[in-house]
């Protein structure tokens, strides 16, 4: 093709028909300009449909795994917190079940979101290929209350767990001969007296304090669920709309 333009450059010009050559030359860098303008396009029409794509990527990995596990996740959280605060009704039971209540009372209760796709995202930069400012900042908005929750509801039962109602526990409670009876191992500490230890102020002051720390976290994932559900469904809504 080259080669056939090149021929018809050469013969206009040993014909003397310059004003013709001339014309042939702009018309010839008219469809050279042409040409790259439909290379330029045809490149944005494929890196548009690349970003597309991409974006879906995004939001279905969010809502039908992250979100949806994170959902899962929350669930479990408050049905295991919730049953361990009804510690105070085993105090007047059976001692083997109120020591084994106590040690689930003492475990710490930790969420850890489904971040993956969200930090490769942000990582990556793909973040930006997320159309809708909206929805955008509500995923941003998530995330960053999940940060919240970690360094302060949860940070801060950890510390009560382990500065006031472990040590007590541990102390009054797994140290007793009782606790140690349960692997069929006999030590001479003291018998598990359960009429004193309701009795006893600082115990049940960890006790309350343990119980209030706990209810603390579960309404804190309460929030979170609600919100993962809310941008759940705002991006449901994003995919349904493309």
């Amino acid at each position: 093709m080259i080669k056939f333009f090149r021929k018809i450059r050469q013969r206009l010009l040993t014909e003397n028909k310059f004003s013709k050559y001339l014309i042939y030359a702009i018309g010839e860098i008219i469809l050279v300009v042409i040409g790259i303008l439909l290379a330029f396009q045809l490149n944005a029409i494929v890196k548009n449909r690349e970003n597309s794509f991409e974006e879906k990527r995004i939001l279905r990995n969010l809502s039908e795994h992250d979100l949806k596990d994170d959902i899962i996740f929350l669930d479990q959280l408050i049905d295991s917190a919730n049953t361990t605060t009804q510690i105070m009704t085993a105090l007047t039971g059976d001692k083997l079940d109120f020591i084994n209540k106590m040690e689930a009372f003492i475990n710490d209760f930790n969420f850890q979101a489904n971040d993956g796709t969200f930090n490769e995202a942000v990582s990556t930069g793909t973040m930006r290929l997320i159309k809708s400012d909206k929805l955008r900042s509500l995923i941003f908005k998530y995330y960053k209350e999940v940060e919240n929750n970690r360094f302060l509801s949860e940070q801060s039962a950890f510390v009560n767990n382990h500065e006031i109602t472990g040590p007590e526990t541990y102390e009054k409670v797994i140290g007793t001969a009782e606790s140690f009876a349960r692997y069929n191992i006999t030590l001479p500490l003291p018998n598990l007296n359960l009429e004193n230890l309701i009795k006893d102020q600082k115990f049940m002051g960890s006790l309350f304090s343990r119980m209030a720390s706990l209810q603390n976290q579960i309404s804190s994932w309460r929030r979170l669920k609600q919100n993962a559900e809310m941008l759940s469904k705002e991006i449901t809504a994003e995919l349904k709309s493309h």
